[in-house]
């Protein structure tokens, strides 16, 4: 059951076969060489994809800076790129010679890649905003407390009841109440 779009290719193949002289046998030996040219290719790209994936991953586990991971996502998507045109060059081939199957499963390699590189680029946008939130929240030194808070404003309520006029001075004595915090641990 061949459809029209394939019998189109088929007179095609067989018109430049003919014109170039190549026999059937010849013809078949360029396609399988052009197809193992292109997955071999394939592999290639596919390798850099899953390193730059997985060195995504390791830069992200280990709080890099926000550069490095930036790089890598860049890397990443340069890599993905790359491996597309390919996989859609195998589609393209596939096509022409009408595997279905063949063309099918690089649709759906395709798709996975994608879907593999797009979870890795999410969890380094998402290191990227924990870092950025760090860096926000560091405006305020990370050994400051309650307690230190609580006499910073203690020491503001006194001057600013010095200032009006008001003289409690008794609450300049008292010392800041300390909560201790339970760990889990008996």
């Amino acid at each position: 059951m061949a459809s029209d779009s394939d019998i189109a290719v088929t007179d095609v193949t067989e018109e430049n076969a003919e014109q170039t002289g190549l026999s059937g046998v010849e013809k078949k030996k360029e396609t399988d060489i052009l197809l193992l040219r292109i997955k071999k290719r394939k592999r290639t790209e596919k390798t850099k994809v899953t390193k730059l994936r997985l060195e995504l991953e390791r830069v992200c586990l280990k709080d890099s800076e926000l550069t490095v991971i930036e790089s890598a996502i860049e890397q990443l998507w340069t890599a993905l790129e790359n491996a597309q045109e390919t996989l859609e060059e195998l589609i393209a081939f596939y096509t022409e010679v009408g595997d279905q199957s063949g063309k099918n499963e690089a649709i759906e390699e395709l798709e996975s890649i994608e879907k593999e590189v797009q979870r890795a680029t999410e969890a380094g946008q998402d290191v990227i905003k924990t870092h950025a939130r760090k860096t926000v929240n560091t405006d305020r030194p990370i050994s400051m407390n309650i307690t230190d808070n609580h006499d910073q404003q203690s020491a503001q309520q006194y001057q600013l009841n010095k200032s009006h006029g008001n003289q409690d001075d008794r609450s300049r004595f008292l010392k800041p109440l300390k909560v201790s915090t339970f760990s889990g641990d008996k």
